[in-house]
C-alpha cells in the first residue's frame, strides 16, 4: 500500500511539472536482505567451526586493586579465530550465536578456558578470581551443563575461582528451571 501510495505522489509530481526524485546512490541504496542473510550465515558458520576446531584466543582483562594498582581478579572473554583476517570478540560472536543454539556450546568453551587459565593460576600461586559471563540460555541447555559438570569436576578449586555472572536483563526474565539450575 505505501508503495502505491509514493508512487501517486511520483506521478503527480510529474503531471504538475514537477521532477522526478533522483535515486539515490549505489552505496547508499540498502543491501538486499539476502545478502546480510548470507553474512550472518557465514558468521554463524565461523563461530560454529571455531567451537569444533577450539580457535579461541582467551584474554584476561585485570581488575586492579586500589592500594597496589595490581591485577587482583580478571574477567575472561573469548575471542574466535576465523580463516580470515578479522575475528569476533565475545560479544560479537554472541550476538551472532543468540538464538541459534551455539550460545550454550560458546559458553561452554568458555568455561573450559577460563577453568584452564584457573588451574594455572592456581599451580603458579597466583591469587584472584576470574569472572566470566554467561548467556541464561545456557542454564537450560544439556550440552552446555553436562560439559560445565565435568570441567568442574576437574579441579577442586574452580568454584572459589570462577564467578559466573550474567547480564540483568536476562536475570529478570529467568524460569524456574534457569533458578534451580544456579542453585
Amino acid at each position: 500500500a505505501l508503495n502505491a501510495v509514493a508512487d501517486a505522489m511520483r506521478d503527480s509530481a510529474l503531471e504538475v511539472g514537477g521532477r522526478a526524485p533522483v535515486p539515490p546512490p549505489a552505496a547508499l541504496a540498502p543491501k538486499p536482505v539476502s545478502a546480510a542473510v548470507d553474512q550472518a550465515r557465514q558468521r554463524l558458520a565461523l563461530v560454529a567451526d571455531a567451537i569444533e576446531l577450539e580457535r579461541f584466543d582467551v584474554m584476561l582483562e585485570p581488575i586492579l586493586g586500589l592500594s597496589d594498582r595490581r591485577a587482583q581478579h580478571y574477567v575472561v572473554t573469548i575471542r574466535v579465530n576465523g580463516d580470515s583476517q578479522d575475528a569476533s570478540s565475545d560479544a560479537q560472536a554472541v550476538g551472532m550465536a543468540r538464538g541459534s543454539g551455539l550460545l550454550p556450546l560458546l559458553d561452554a568453551v568458555k568455561v573450559e578456558r577460563a577453568a584452564r587459565v584457573a588451574w594455572r593460576m592456581e599451580d603458579r600461586g597466583k591469587p584472584g578470581s576470574l569472572f566470566s559471563q554467561l548467556s541464561g540460555e545456557s542454564l537450560v541447555s544439556d550440552r552446555f551443563l553436562n560439559r560445565f559438570a565435568d570441567t568442574y569436576r576437574q579441579g577442586d578449586t574452580l568454584g572459589s575461582r570462577l564467578v559466573l555472572g550474567f547480564r540483568q536483563a536476562e536475570v529478570r526474565g529467568f524460569s524456574e528451571l534457569q533458578w534451580s539450575t544456579l542453585r
